[in-house]
């Protein structure tokens, strides 16, 4: 239930590890107050740990407002698995882990872990075009992988990894969704002039790319193992 990113990788996935539980406020959105015919507030069921600023609410809710519009099928694979938990954990950075998920808590809720502020993760791999889509299309595809490992567990596909196994098996349902979203960031015609579209698109094909590397590699493998020493 990680994302650990290794040197010139997007994020090698990994391990299950505990959760430490944190004091959950509402977040800044939390109050938002609705017009009448307008679409759901997208930050709906999500409850913010202290450790999560303002600033990165508003990034989560406008990445997700772009995944409303743009993908609804993957913004309701990502909406079903509600209510959610976010935090932040800078200590992680340390151990080279970006993201990990654990669920559940009180009330079912899946708790999704960062260690790093939201829209700051730069990698080498990625073009570098105007705007901030690069960064979103890589927390977007973080987020699914975490999300796919909290659905795993409510539905009882997977227990939380206690061994090599079932981590690596947890690892490539995880590792299925993101190549399967990655696909479906290819097929996405956005709007906007033609130097937004074609950066749009050289940002979509590397992820694949990237993405497709990293599924077909041995490294997230080898982080099971030598967390689950056996």
């Amino acid at each position: 239930m990680v994302k650990i990113k290794f040197p010139a990788a997007l994020a090698v996935l990994g391990l299950v590890i505990a959760l430490a539980i944190f004091t959950a406020k509402v977040g800044a959105f939390g109050n938002t107050v609705v017009a009448p015919n307008a679409r759901p507030n997208v930050l709906e069921h999500i409850t913010f740990a202290s450790t999560f600023t303002d600033a990165d609410a508003r990034y989560l809710q406008t990445s997700l407002e772009w995944l409303r519009e743009y993908l609804p099928e993957w913004y309701t694979y990502v909406a079903d698995a509600k209510p959610l938990l976010f935090a932040q954990d800078e200590t992680q950075r340390a151990r080279g882990i970006i993201s990990y998920a654990k669920c559940c808590y009180t009330r079912g809720t899946g708790a999704i872990t960062f260690s790093a502020p939201l829209g700051q993760w730069n990698l080498d791999e990625m073009p570098a075009v105007p705007g901030v889509q690069a960064q979103q299309v890589q927390f977007l595809s973080v987020l699914i992988h975490e999300v796919t490992h909290i659905r795993d567990v409510r539905a009882g596909r997977f227990e939380h990894a206690r061994d090599a196994r079932t981590c690596i098996a947890a690892e490539q349902s995880a590792n299925d969704s993101e190549l399967a979203f990655a696909r479906a960031l290819t097929r996405v015609q956005i709007t906007g002039d033609a130097n937004a579209r074609a950066n749009y698109r050289l940002i979509a094909d590397k992820h694949l790319e990237i993405t497709q590397d990293n599924a077909e590699g041995v490294a997230w493998k080898i982080v099971c193992f030598l967390m689950h020493d056996e």
